[in-house]
């Protein structure tokens, strides 16, 4: 959900959720990773990715999902910490 605007790092988290997907055996889910990272590639040269989509499976790849009110403050104050201050 955080790194949809950085390709790589997008693509990387896909992959991990294969790699995951794998060691427990959810077959399905590792394939629709191989969907959902496409569309990464796809919605990156296009510059279209959906807010806040949780890249499993079992969500199309476009579906835009917005976070709830504690997860968008959880990411607020995650990117905040990471910020550097202004000069």
């Amino acid at each position: 959900m955080l790194v949809q605007n950085r390709l790589g790092l997008h693509l990387r988290i896909h992959w991990c959720m294969r790699r995951y997907a794998l060691e427990v055996g959810d077959a399905q889910e590792a394939r629709g990773q191989w969907r959902h990272m496409a569309y990464a590639l796809w919605g990156s040269v296009r510059r279209r990715v959906p807010q806040g989509n949780n890249g499993r499976a079992l969500v199309h790849p476009l579906r835009t999902m917005v976070p709830t009110p504690a997860v968008r403050s959880c990411i607020t104050e995650a990117l905040q910490a990471v910020t550097p201050a202004p000069d």
